[in-house]
C-alpha cells in the first residue's frame, strides 16, 4: 500500500487495485484493547414457540442474575420468533459457555446456540462502559 498526505486529516491510499481510496483517520480513544472480547449469542428454538414461552419466564429470570453478574448487556426475540440474541461482554469464552449451560432454554431442551466472539474495534462513546 502507498500513502500520501491529502491534508493534515485525510489521506490517500493507493491500493494494489490500482484506485485511490480516502483514509478517514479514527478516534484513538475509540480504539479497545485487544484483549477484550465480547459475544453474540445466537439462541435458536429447537421446539415449538409454545415450548419455548412455557420457559421464557425462566429464561428471562435467568437473564436478570447474568445481568445482575454484569455479564449481559442486552437481549431479545429474533423478530421472526426462531430464537433470540444475546449480547455478552464475558471475560472468556468458558464465561459464556457457563451462562448458556445453566440456561432453562438449555436445561430444558428448546433451544441451541451459536457465539460469535470478537474483539471490539471501534464503538459509539456511549458504549464505551461496557468495553472496559
Amino acid at each position: 500500500m502507498f500513502d500520501t498526505t491529502f491534508d493534515k486529516n485525510y489521506k490517500l491510499q493507493l491500493f494494489t487495485y490500482g484506485y485511490l481510496k480516502p483514509y478517514i483517520p479514527i478516534n484513538e480513544n475509540l480504539l479497545t484493547n485487544n484483549d477484550q472480547k465480547m459475544f453474540v449469542i445466537l439462541i435458536n428454538y429447537t421446539k415449538p414457540i409454545e415450548g419455548v414461552n412455557e420457559v421464557l419466564a425462566s429464561h428471562r429470570a435467568y437473564l436478570d442474575t447474568q445481568y445482575a453478574a454484569g455479564r449481559l448487556i442486552c437481549s431479545g426475540r429474533k423478530a421472526d420468533l426462531s430464537g433470540g440474541v444475546l449480547i455478552s461482554n464475558a471475560k472468556t469464552k468458558e464465561e459464556v459457555d457457563e451462562i448458556i449451560k445453566n440456561d432453562p432454554y438449555n436445561l430444558k431442551d428448546v433451544a441451541n446456540y451459536d457465539v460469535i466472539e470478537f474483539t471490539p474495534g471501534k464503538f459509539d462513546e456511549k458504549f464505551k462502559p461496557f468495553i472496559d
